[in-house]
């Protein structure tokens, strides 16, 4: 079923591209990479160790756009060249994500949605990188959106696929210097001893920021419900935010109590120190990692990075030795 709707929708997308008024395919940007990582774990290196190992990418991305009048679109692919690239497999191709919306009204729109890497829902001051693969990888979507002055809403469904309901809505809403933030995933499945009996399952998020000037200030919380018989409620996250504007300088601290059993303990912190085209990224998560990564944007005035990682990772009783990565990316 799934490989037949990502069929469907590519077909409808080359039908779209040949029929509709204006359309374009673009190579739209590549990369080549050389990523070098030292794990100090490793006390006799190997053939297949990650001590020393050496590795390049390289890859091309493809972007293709179409509209007629109420009728817009984008698919946006990539050509992976790697050796490694499917569990050791060959070079291949891949769709990242695709969107097609027909404009029903002024800010309503009707459409498809897949993705597989890159389609952002929530990406703000308190939860941040959340992408719709995260909860639909794969996925044919259908999708229905508002997008207004202050609020924006987006809802995709899968269609009852395996005659499960399931349904994800992303809403935004801006008040003054006021945010609001927020996704209801809903998820329905069968009973393991009754399959003709089905639960619905929850998974809520949801955070407010305001901005004062130089600084913004958020907090938020996720929670849900299994979709299991006797499931009951319960708080999965909760976390607080801070960004200052200083100067040339930003700075954003994330720190988050997450259930453990029956309490809610620190288990997540992050520091983000960012000058001009430098950026100074810091995870640490008590008695698992502790992991800064310094990032060069545009080095020398190119169009080239490089991230340089230090990881220590924490086996429950002390830190193990750190590895070190450093990556040099080439795009053009």
């Amino acid at each position: 079923m799934k490989k037949t709707l990502v069929l469907v929708l590519s077909l409808l997308m080359l039908l779209s591209l040949a029929s509709v008024a204006s359309a374009s395919l673009n190579i739209v940007g590549g990369q080549f990479s050389l990523d070098y990582t030292i794990d100090m774990n490793d006390a006799k290196p190997i053939d297949g160790s990650k001590t020393d190992a050496l590795k390049g990418e390289a890859r091309i991305n493809l972007e293709g756009k179409y509209s007629n009048d109420n009728f817009v679109g984008y698919c946006y692919s990539r050509f992976d060249f790697n050796k490694d690239s499917v569990n050791g497999g060959g070079p291949r191709w891949y769709m990242k994500k695709a969107e097609m919306d027909y404009i029903i009204a002024d800010g309503f729109t009707l459409g498809l949605a897949f993705d597989k890497d890159d389609i952002k829902i929530h990406d703000e001051l308190v939860y941040d990188g959340k992408k719709l693969k995260d909860f639909y990888n794969g996925v044919v979507l259908f999708s229905a959106k508002y997008a207004g002055d202050a609020v924006k809403v987006s809802n995709f469904n899968t269609m009852l696929t395996g005659g499960l309901f399931k349904n994800i809505t992303v809403a935004k809403a801006e008040i003054g210097d006021a945010k609001i933030r927020g996704i209801l995933d809903l998820k329905q499945a069968k009973d393991e001893v009754d399959p003709n009996t089905k639960y619905m399952g929850m998974n809520a998020l949801a955070e407010a920021s305001y901005n004062f000037g130089d600084f913004e200030v958020g907090a938020g919380a996720e929670l849900g419900k299994a979709a299991a018989k006797n499931a009951k409620f319960e708080i999965g996250t909760i976390r607080g935010a801070v960004k200052a504007y200083l100067g040339s300088f930003t700075v954003t601290v994330r720190g988050q109590l997450g259930k453990k059993g029956d309490k809610m303990e620190f288990n997540y912190s992050r520091f983000i120190i960012g000058y001009d085209n430098y950026e100074l990224d810091t995870v640490f998560e008590p008695k698992s990692k502790f992991e800064p990564k310094l990032k060069i944007k545009k080095l020398a005035g190119t169009n080239n990075d490089i991230e340089a990682k230090f990881t220590l990772s924490h086996d429950g009783n002390k830190f193990k030795k750190p590895v070190i990565n450093v990556k040099h990316i080439f795009r053009f």
